[in-house]
């Protein structure tokens, strides 16, 4: 699942638009791999509240080892990954030449585990 949020919401009305969204994953997706990708606007890098939220109210965790590397050439982690199975980053977000926010290229196993956190 794909998600934009954006710029200067609140809190409340992040997590609002994150429930809205994913209202269907705990009894639909629960049990599958579920990815949640996106640009959220939420600097981890300063709060990592919503990776904290995320992890406490979904089980989903954030995929990168070090999810603090700046995804946009402002030097920002907005753009993030949740997932409630193992995922690595192949490599150091990368810029692009077209936007200012960078790639992310991820990588599973053929057969994913799902995570009980």
């Amino acid at each position: 699942m794909t998600m934009y949020l954006a710029p200067n919401l609140s809190k409340g009305n992040i997590v609002k638009y994150i429930e809205d969204a994913v209202l269907h994953y705990e009894t639909e997706y629960k049990h599958d791999p579920f990815v949640l990708a996106g640009d959220f606007n939420v600097d981890i890098r300063n709060d990592d509240w919503l990776v904290q939220h995320m992890v406490s109210r979904y089980a989903l965790r954030c995929i990168s080892y070090d999810y603090k590397r700046p995804t946009t050439i402002r030097g920002t982690s907005i753009d993030i990954a949740f997932s409630n199975f193992t995922l690595h980053p192949i490599q150091e977000p990368f810029a692009l030449y077209f936007t200012d926010h960078k790639a992310i290229i991820l990588k599973r196993k053929r057969y994913p585990e799902l995570s009980h956190i």
